[in-house]
């Protein structure tokens, strides 16, 4: 099965930021961020926070439907 690659890798690499400074802003092995990104691993709850606090938009924005965080 291909896995799609979240918004946030678009967004991110649209700001012109660099995927693995990306990754160091919000504590995260720049390995282990790229599979989140590209919809290999889940992102976790403080991730999905972290990242959505740094490029200062809502986690709504930054994921598929399939990993959207349980209310």
């Amino acid at each position: 099965m291909r896995q799609v690659p979240h918004p946030a890798k678009a967004l991110i690499v649209g700001r012109g930021e660099r995927i693995n400074e990306a990754a160091t802003e919000v504590g995260c092995n720049p390995h282990t961020f790229g599979r989140v990104l590209n919809g290999y691993v889940e992102p976790w709850p403080a991730l999905r926070q972290k990242l959505a606090d740094h490029l200062g938009v809502s986690d709504a924005e930054l994921w598929h439907d399939d990993f959207k965080a349980a209310s």
